[in-house]
């Protein structure tokens, strides 16, 4: 018994160390420096991501977040050994009624706990620098609570809403979608 006590011990510290492994933040112009193989399994790894939420996030090919990752409009999180543990990305979605630009921060995914809020002010900083005059916002799905929860955490303001022209709920009808803007989050 007392060696099943102490490899549970074990497993627990080894938890908490895969838990506390670093995590190194690659935005931008940096991320284009990343070897390609590694690029290409980010891509993918995104990529296949996202279509596990059809209901709730834009849709992407690898070929897609590739380009994006290319034109240095993202933030990789990568392992100790480059491997994907977080990702989000930057897209031009328009103007607003002003003529600013407006840059949307999505396919926001985490795949190891603890990353995501870094991700995003690390995205929103991004945005800053992209363009220091464009309008940063998130749109988030209704029903992704988690993801509203950071936003509002990290300082978002929910700004309006609508219907998704893209996504689709399971019943096919049109997502409903919260605008957040990102102008007060703190990076």
């Amino acid at each position: 018994m007392a060696q099943k006590e102490e490899n549970m011990v074990y497993l627990e510290q080894e938890k908490k160390q895969i838990e506390n492994q670093l995590t190194f933040l690659t935005p931008g112009g940096t991320a284009t420096l990343v070897p390609e193989r590694v690029k290409l399994a980010c891509a993918a790894k995104v990529s296949e991501a996202l279509s596990e939420h059809p209901n709730t996030m834009l849709q992407f090919t690898p070929g897609q977040i590739l380009e994006s990752v290319n034109k240095g409009w993202t933030v990789l999180a990568l392992g100790e050994n480059l491997e994907l543990v977080g990702f989000a990305q930057l897209w031009q979605y328009g103007f607003n009624e002003n003529g600013q630009q407006i840059l949307e921060f999505g396919s926001w995914l985490s795949f190891r706990s603890g990353c995501g809020e870094k991700l995003l002010k690390e995205a929103v900083y991004l945005g800053r620098k992209i363009n220091p005059a464009a309008q940063v916002v998130a749109i988030v799905e209704r029903e992704n609570l988690k993801a509203q929860e950071v936003l509002q955490q990290v300082g978002a303001e929910e700004i309006g809403s609508q219907f998704s022209p893209v996504i689709r709920t399971v019943e096919g009808e049109a997502a409903f979608m919260k605008i957040f803007d990102l102008r007060e989050v703190v990076v």
